[in-house]
């Protein structure tokens, strides 16, 4: 689970080019027209007005026999065959021009649309992102949707170089940008090994992004996650302010105790964590921290995910589980605790978890323990825990994150 979860599109490249198609021509002489004017030319930043025209989207759709465009897995298998031959006939500026057109065109479905087009541009492309494509970054009149995708390309697919550094950067510093562009650009920034580029990193404010109170609080919390992940020398100090914070249900609380655990700092918290799991009344800030107990692990953790399971249902509890399933081991170790108190918290969690594994365990300490309180609760694992049942850790993938 990165905090804070963005759009993320398939770790790919692309581009922008320009093509005039003939939209009244039949569809074979479209794809002939096309085939025909392969040759790619280096990569030409397109025109705002060159993407309104929607040349290539009115071909798709044509292609479709609708008002719509159909690039999915899914739907007519006959008209979506024909788009994909239509696609194989682009060369790589056509294919990104026809990327820009769909972010105008149905900016709700552009992720799927990119999803399909990839491959394409990606064998174009020969894995190697065109000088220039970086310059889209700091133009505002091009969708958001679209430069992210560019941002996302450059810093998953490791082509950042010292220019594409300096656009992203930009965008991060540049107030009056799109704030979820923004945010998602700081959640992109990770250590260069390069020297130069690690410097340029560097030189990005990230404090006084996080002190600026004027900043929405998913530019903040972006922040400081990159904050963490470049080791800037202020992270602590931020993390220490947010400790301060008397209210609760503040929304960078969730950015607090999932940094710190992250970075092995939960421990210097306790008294924040159980002051927010006692106290509030938003549940995204107590899933965030159940989480954070998780990732950090120990004992108390687990001691402390099994008080307030339940508090909130729905996610906040699958969430429980998750963080009780990365501590498995320390769940058996307490089974075999000679403390009954700790012995009391494994059952409860091994009876969240449906823990089949440690059921012959808990048949042993039913049956040996001298004391009522952990009989009882030996007694109301085993009615619930499935023997059989053989614990997946839940997919614990999908709340995984950096």
């Amino acid at each position: 689970m990165k905090e804070g979860q963005v759009m993320k599109i398939n770790k790919t490249v692309v581009t922008i080019g320009t093509t005039i198609l003939l939209i009244s021509s039949v569809v074979p002489a479209a794809l002939a027209l096309n085939a025909a004017s392969k040759e790619s030319t280096g990569f030409v930043k397109p025109t705002i007005s060159s993407l309104k025209d929607l040349d290539h989207v009115e071909v798709l759709k044509s292609l479709n026999n609708a008002q719509t465009v159909n690039l999915s897995v899914y739907g007519d298998s006959d008209s979506r065959g024909k788009q994909t031959e239509y696609l194989k006939t682009l060369n790589g500026n056509e294919l990104f021009e026809t990327l820009g057109e769909l972010s105008i065109y149905d900016e709700p479905n552009f992720e799927k649309y990119a999803e399909s087009i990839l491959p394409y541009l990606k064998k174009q492309w020969q894995g190697k992102v065109p000088a220039g494509v970086s310059d889209i970054l700091t133009h505002q009149e091009y969708n958001s949707k679209l430069r992210a995708f560019i941002i996302d390309i450059l810093a998953n697919g490791n082509k950042l170089d010292n220019r594409s550094l300096e656009k992203i950067k930009t965008v991060v510093e540049n107030k009056s940008e799109d704030e979820n562009l923004r945010r998602y650009a700081l959640l992109q920034l990770e250590p260069q090994k390069d020297a130069a580029l690690s410097a340029e990193e560097k030189s990005i404010n990230l404090k006084a992004i996080f002190d600026d109170s004027n900043e929405s609080v998913q530019v903040r919390s972006a922040a400081i996650t990159a904050m963490r992940r470049l080791n800037d020398p202020d992270f602590k100090v931020v993390l220490s302010s947010l400790s301060k914070s008397e209210n609760a249900n503040d929304p960078l609380l969730r950015t607090l105790v999932t940094s710190a655990a992250k970075a092995g700092e939960l421990e210097n918290y306790t008294e924040v964590v159980k002051k927010i799991l006692n106290e509030t009344k938003d549940e995204q800030v107590f899933g965030s921290t159940i989480y954070a107990l998780g990732v950090s692990g120990g004992e108390e953790a687990v001691s402390l995910v099994v008080q307030h399971q339940g508090k909130f249902k729905g996610n906040a509890e699958e969430v429980g589980k998750y963080s009780l399933l990365r501590n498995l081991n320390t769940i058996s170790s307490m089974l075999k605790s000679q403390s009954d108190d700790e012995i009391i918290t494994a059952l409860k969690a091994s009876e969240i978890i449906n823990y089949g594994e440690a059921y012959p365990r808990i048949k042993e300490i039913h049956k040996n323990s001298k004391n009522s309180e952990v009989i009882k609760a030996a007694e109301h694992a085993l009615e619930a825990i499935i023997p059989e049942n053989l614990v997946d850790e839940f997919n614990t993938k999908k709340w995984e994150g950096k």
